[in-house]
């Protein structure tokens, strides 16, 4: 038997290595064309380069590890039934179950592998890659331009073209320069109708070769009359060259390893995700507390005298939902304030009408207030301690979809009986798409408010998890599930019957 376990553990280990190592390149290739833009033409080293799509790649493993499981163990099953070698293990005594047994331990030590890779490895290479492609992509950001959009990354400038051409895309068209380092607004612009940008000063300086355009400076003078404030001279200038440089020091290398974000959800574990879950509680009850002491506070009249805003702003906290329920019906509060004992003993009836319409005034505001701004503030607080919550809940499911995918993927494999890089990579592919538009509709569900943070996250791999026992029992019991006839067989039958039918009438027709 041990032979048996070790035979199944080599021919499942080279289709795992396999696929899962096609899986995670597909998936860096992907990020890589995706800011393919962002560095291409920054005069990054080699090693920068692979640096980055180093720590990339360690963010994605447990994207692609489910992928892998899933196609390997279709493959291996697939094979072993193409090639009767379950047969002839059944036909010994071993069951499916003991066949599986050596993967199922092997796939739960990878569950925890996964579980303590996304807990610890993932956040700090997406730490690393963060900072490392933000600093990467502030650099020389002349290269960097976009068509049609203003280019703001430089301080003090802000630059658009209209085309960018050349071999190296160093040539521009419609050129707009808003020089704005006299801290007073765009007080100079700069327009060309053409350009052309190069490196000045080893990198420190960006040069702009400006052709055919005009300079719009606003004139010195001194203090403007009241009457010709909105009237500011300016000075025109036209030019056919022109040459502009623009200081770039502060994105050189030696910035490159500059550590920014230290804060975001994605690059903590769980002990820190906790702590930062607990921050924003308190934060988030701190501030319900904030917004109902405010309208609570007391209302001081011309007659120096106070009136608890309870009176009339009907504010209720709810602790369940989290929310106000504010009440401000102006008859509700007149009569509430007209049977006030302190008015009625104190306040002259003249001016009680006034106290009481100050009141309900007070009373509206504070409504206004706690149904627009508060809801809207606590909505984002609400949202942003979700994506916390839905981090530490995606360490879990990451690690659990391992196994469901496993149950997916044997028994599917024995049942189609096919094996190689045919049917089973179609199959998976299916399977694994369905898997990642639930996990991104839940996802963005979850961010919505639609849904708590934990059935945000395990949704998907619940639903999958019926499929799984239901493929696992029926490829015990040698289910023919995928066999076609099966299926066909009542519309067989039903046209036999059609058949006979006719047949009958035709030789009725002929008797007579």
């Amino acid at each position: 038997m041990k032979k048996l376990n070790i035979y199944i553990l080599k021919s499942y280990a080279s289709p795992f290595v396999a696929t899962f190592t096609l899986v995670l390149f597909f998936l860096i290739m992907q990020f890589f064309w995706l800011y393919v833009d962002d560095l291409v033409g920054k005069g990054l080293s080699f090693w920068l380069i692979i640096k980055l799509l180093f720590y990339i790649s360690f963010s994605l493993v447990p994207m692609a590890l489910p992928l892998g499981v899933l196609l390997s163990s279709i493959m291996t099953f697939g094979d072993f039934s193409e090639n009767y070698e379950l047969a002839a293990m059944k036909s010994a005594g071993v069951s499916l179950y003991q066949i599986m047994k050596p993967l199922i331990v092997l796939m739960g030590l990878l569950s925890i592998f996964t579980y303590y890779f996304s807990n610890y490895a993932v956040p700090y290479a997406n730490f690393k890659s963060k900072n490392l492609l933000y600093n990467i992509t502030k650099q020389k950001p002349s290269l960097n331009l976009k068509e049609g959009i203003f280019n703001v990354s430089i301080p003090g400038y802000s630059i658009r073209i209209d085309e960018k051409f050349g071999k190296e895309g160093d040539r521009m068209k419609g050129i707009v320069i808003y020089d704005h380092n006299g801290g007073k607004g765009n007080n100079k612009v700069i327009t060309a109708k053409e350009g052309k940008m190069e490196m000045a000063g080893g990198g420190a300086f960006m040069k702009l070769t400006l052709i055919d355009g005009y300079m719009f400076e606003e004139a010195k003078k001194d203090k403007p009359k009241p009457k010709d404030k909105k009237r500011q001279p300016f000075n025109k200038t036209k030019f056919g060259k022109d040459v502009v440089y623009i200081d770039i020091s502060s994105f050189n290398m030696d910035n490159i390893d500059d550590e920014k974000f230290k804060n975001n959800y994605a690059m903590m574990n769980i002990n820190q995700l906790n702590t930062a879950i607990d921050s924003l509680n308190i934060s988030y009850n701190k501030t319900l507390d904030t917004y109902v002491e405010r309208s609570q506070r007391k209302l001081r009249t011309g007659k120096n005298i106070t009136i608890d805003s309870v009176d009339y702003v009907k504010a209720k906290f709810i602790t369940e939902s989290k929310e106000f329920v504010v009440g401000a019906d102006s008859t509700a509060l007149s009569t509430v304030l007209n049977n006030n004992i302190i008015l009625s003993n104190f306040v002259k009836k003249g001016d009680k009408t006034n106290i009481v319409n100050s009141a309900i005034n007070h009373a509206n505001k504070m409504y206004s207030f706690i149904n627009k701004d508060v809801a809207n503030t606590q909505k984002y607080r609400k949202a942003n301690l979700a994506k916390y919550i839905m981090e530490v809940h995606r360490k879990y499911a990451f690690a659990y979809i391992i196994l469901v995918m496993f149950f997916i993927g044997a028994p599917l494999g024995a049942i189609i009986r096919k094996g190689g890089m045919g049917m089973p990579v179609v199959v998976a592919i299916m399977i694994f798409i369905i898997y990642h538009v639930m996990y991104i509709t839940f996802e963005k569900l979850g961010k919505a408010g639609e849904l708590t943070p934990f059935w945000a996250r395990w949704l998907p791999s619940l639903i999958l998890t019926p499929f799984g026992i239901l493929l696992t029992r029926k490829a015990t019991t040698d289910s023919a599930i995928f066999n076609s006839e099966i299926y066909f067989a009542p519309f067989y039958k039903f046209f036999e019957h059609v058949k006979k039918f006719v047949a009958q009438q035709k030789e009725k027709k002929i008797n007579k």
